[in-house]
């Protein structure tokens, strides 16, 4: 039971956090409002690690389960802290600017409005792309931060290609965001396969040992005892 409380509370701390769509839409009267990263650790969290904490403390348990509680709390914090995307941010960008290439939209207003509904990560790497094609910048150097990136450089790539045509920008990106999402289901397929491999293979450590020791000691043994 205390394994079991430890491995849940070291599981759910080190959960990083997800925000939804709608919730990283900012709205018209706080547009310029800076947009932070959510790194906030959920009240519900420390309510657990202090009750799993606590079990271990009451009902009794290896020091070194608190340690690693503790240890696993402090890993967790620091993964939720660090900044990244979430897997459906950036194709859901490259249909914005679609839409709003379609639309008529040049491509920094495109890219203005598409940022609008992003997290921090993109907004800070979008927003001086948007300035610098503003200004006039070649689309070769203002997208040149985005190509350096392996997540944005399809998007950079496109728009460079597409530079002075919008309605095949629109299309072209339509293709780049479908691509994207098959990329992430693929990955997401591979890391379930890897689960249920890691999954497996705890089971096959308790019982194979004891299969040994039951099974093919005694019979080793006995066939011995023949022999003398």
């Amino acid at each position: 039971m205390t394994a079991a409380v430890l491995a849940f509370t070291a599981a759910v701390l080190c959960w990083p956090p997800r925000l939804a769509a709608a919730r990283r839409v900012r709205r018209p009267d706080r547009s310029t409002a800076p947009v932070g990263p959510t790194v906030q650790v959920r009240r519900p969290v420390i309510l657990l690690a202090a009750l799993a904490i606590g079990a271990l403390l009451l009902v009794g348990g290896p020091a070194w389960m608190v340690l690693l509680l503790v240890v696993a709390g402090f890993v967790g914090g620091r993964a939720r802290a660090v900044e990244r995307p979430a897997p459906d941010e950036i194709p859901v960008t490259a249909d914005l600017m679609a839409a709003c290439l379609a639309a008529g939209a040049g491509i920094a207003d495109a890219l203005a409005a598409a940022l609008a509904a992003a997290g921090h990560w993109l907004q800070a790497r979008g927003q001086p792309v948007v300035g610098a094609l503003r200004a006039g910048t070649p689309p070769e150097d203002a997208w040149a931060d985005w190509l350096t990136e392996e997540q944005l450089a399809p998007i950079a790539r496109t728009c460079i290609r597409t530079y002075g045509s919008g309605a095949a920008a629109a299309t072209e990106l339509v293709r780049v965001a479908a691509r994207m999402r098959a990329g992430v289901r693929t990955q997401r397929q591979q890391r379930v396969a890897r689960a249920a491999v890691w999954i497996v293979f705890p089971l096959g450590l308790c019982f194979l040992p004891a299969f040994v020791a039951v099974g093919v000691v005694p019979l080793v043994v006995s066939l011995v005892a023949r022999l003398h």
